[in-house]
C-alpha cells in the first residue's frame, strides 16, 4: 500500500519574517490574561486594553457568574475582577482589576484586516495552562453573522439574546478557533488588536469560527450598561471552554491530543471534508441507524489535526511505531482493530515516508495478508482542500493463505508538514453466512456475533471517514 500525496508549491517564510512574528508574540503575550469564572467553570482568554487594569474578553464567557478570577503570565500572579462595561449585541465585557499588575495594554485598529493578511492570536485554548499561538486566514463570504449560520442557529441566537444576529464579524479560515479562545486578541503582525475571538459553529467534528472587529471596543468602551444578562448561553455557538467538560489529554512528544467533545454522527455531517463520501457510507451502513452513532473527537491543539473514534475508545500512545486503539467493541472480542500515527514533519517527503511507513507497518502485523485496493471506496487522487489539506481514503481487501478475508479503511491527511494516518482492520465473517445473515435480517443465533463485528465496523469506519483537519 502506497499513498501518492500530490505535492504542491509550499510558501517558504523567510527566518526573519519568523523572527519579526517571533517578536511580536513575544510583545503581545505579556498582555494576555486567562479569564475564569469560579462558580460556573468557564475558562477563557482576555487582554489589557486602554489601561493596566481594564480587561476585554467575551461577554458569554463571565455571563451568570459572580467570581470572575484573571490570571497574568507576567508576572504570574491571580486577580478577581468585576464588570465594569457590557457591550451585548457584540457579545463584549470590560472588566476592571483591583490592584492590576502595570501591564501594558494592547493597541487595536478601527479597520478590518483585508482577505490577504494573515492574523494571529494568542490564548488559552482548551484550558491549557500555558499560552498558544494561531495563524488565520480570512474567509472570503457574508460579513453579518446571520449570513454564516443556519435558521437553527439563528433561533439559538435570538434564544440567548446575544451576539445580534445583524452584528458584522471577520470569518476565520485556515485554523479552528479552539474552544477556550473565546475573548483572545486577534491581531496583526504588528501586534495591533483587528479582532476579538468570539465563536464558532460547532455542529460538526470540525468547527468553522468567527471573530468580532476590534471596532466594537469603541462601543464597548462607551457602553453605559454595567449588569450582566444572565444569559445561560449557548454552547455550540461559542469557542468558550467548561472546565466541568475537559476531556482526556493524551501527549507524545510534540503531538497533544484533548478530547474536546462526544457527539452523535448526526451532529457531525455538516462539516466533513467529503460530504459525498460521507452521506455514500452512511447510507451504505443505514441498517446499522448510523445518525445515532457515538463519536469522541480529540483534537491537537497545535495542529488541528482531529480524530474521530467510536464513543468510550483509549487511545494507547506507543514509542517508535503507530498508537493502537483500544475500540469500546474490544470487551465483546471482535476481530477489529485501529491504529493512529500523528507526527509532524520537516518536508512533504518525510511526510509521504510516514505514510509509506505507516502502511507497511500495518502490512507487516497481517503478514499472512496479500492486500488489493477496493475500487468502490478508495479515492482515485487526493483530495485537496483550499486551506493546504491533502487527504487520501482507501479501502482494502485481504486475503490469507487459509482462504480467509480480512478489510482494512484508511485516512491518510497533510496540512502544513503534519501527517495524520488512521486505519481500521477487521477480520472478515464468511461470505456465505454473511449473505446468508443478512438475508434472515440476523434473526438466526449464529448471526448474533456477525451483526455486532458489522455494526462496530460500520461505526469505526464513519469515524474514519471523519478524521482530518479543522478548518
Amino acid at each position: 500500500m502506497k499513498l501518492r500525496l500530490v505535492i504542491g508549491c509550499l510558501l517558504m517564510v523567510s527566518a526573519a519574517a519568523l523572527a519579526q512574528l517571533q517578536q511580536t508574540f513575544d510583545r503581545v503575550r505579556p498582555s494576555v490574561v486567562k479569564v475564569r469564572t469560579a462558580d460556573t467553570g468557564h475558562a477563557a482568554t482576555g487582554f489589557v486594553w486602554q489601561s493596566a487594569d481594564l480587561i476585554v474578553t467575551s461577554l458569554h464567557v463571565v455571563d451568570g457568574s459572580s467570581q470572575i478570577i484573571v490570571d497574568y503570565v507576567e508576572p504570574r500572579v491571580s486577580r478577581s475582577a468585576s464588570v465594569e462595561r457590557v457591550l451585548k449585541d457584540a457579545d463584549l465585557v470590560l472588566l476592571k482589576i483591583k490592584d492590576a499588575p502595570q501591564v501594558k495594554p494592547l493597541r487595536s485598529s478601527h479597520q478590518l484586516p483585508t482577505i490577504e493578511d494573515e492574523i494571529h492570536a494568542l490564548g488559552y485554548p482548551l484550558n491549557t495552562p500555558e499560552i498558544n499561538s494561531f495563524s488565520f486566514k480570512q474567509r472570503y463570504g457574508g460579513r453579518r453573522l446571520q449570513d454564516n449560520v443556519s435558521t437553527k442557529v439563528l433561533a439559538k441566537l435570538r434564544q440567548n439574546g446575544y451576539p445580534d444576529p445583524g452584528l458584522e464579524v471577520i470569518k476565520l479560515g485556515s485554523e479552528s478557533l479552539l474552544p477556550g479562545l473565546s475573548g483572545a486578541p486577534i491581531f496583526d503582525s504588528k501586534g495591533v488588536v483587528v479582532a476579538i475571538g468570539n465563536g464558532g459553529l460547532e455542529e460538526g467534528a470540525l468547527n468553522i469560527s468567527w471573530g468580532i472587529p476590534a471596532a466594537q471596543l469603541i462601543r464597548l468602551g462607551q457602553s453605559t450598561q454595567r449588569q450582566l444578562p444572565g444569559s445561560k448561553g449557548t454552547s455550540e455557538l461559542f469557542a468558550a471552554e467548561l472546565e466541568a467538560q475537559m476531556g482526556q489529554e493524551v501527549q507524545f512528544g510534540e503531538v497533544r491530543l484533548i478530547k474536546v467533545r462526544t457527539r452523535n454522527l448526526a451532529q457531525l455531517m455538516g462539516s466533513a471534508d467529503d460530504q459525498l463520501g460521507l452521506n455514500q457510507l452512511a447510507n451504505a451502513f443505514a441498517m446499522f441507524n448510523p445518525l445515532a452513532f457515538q463519536y469522541d473527537i480529540y483534537q491537537d491543539v497545535n495542529t488541528g489535526a482531529t480524530l474521530v473514534v467510536p464513543a468510550e475508545s483509549v487511545l494507547k500512545p506507543r514509542a517508535g511505531e503507530p498508537w493502537q486503539v483500544t475500540l469500546p467493541f474490544s470487551q465483546a472480542g471482535l476481530p477489529i482493530w485501529m491504529y493512529v500515527m500523528l507526527e509532524e514533519t520537516d518536508s512533504v517527503m518525510q511526510a509521504q515516508n510516514l505514510s509509506v511507513q505507516f502502511e507497511t507497518w500495518i502490512s507487516q502485523q497481517y503478514d499472512d495478508t496479500q492486500w488489493a485496493a477496493d475500487p468502490q471506496w478508495s479515492y482515485l487522487t487526493p483530495f485537496q482542500r483550499f486551506d493546504g489539506l491533502v487527504v487520501n481514503r482507501k479501502a482494502w481487501v485481504g486475503m490469507t493463505w487459509f482462504g480467509d478475508t480480512k478489510y482494512a479503511f484508511e485516512t491518510l491527511a497533510l496540512r502544513n508538514l503534519t501527517f495524520l494516518g488512521a486505519i481500521g482492520v477487521r477480520q472478515d465473517a464468511p461470505a456465505q453466512l454473511m449473505q446468508y445473515c443478512i438475508s434472515y435480517n440476523w434473526q438466526p443465533p449464529q448471526c448474533q456475533q456477525v451483526q455486532q463485528l458489522s455494526f462496530a465496523w460500520a461505526h469505526l469506519v464513519l469515524g474514519l471517514q471523519l478524521s482530518g483537519f479543522s478548518l
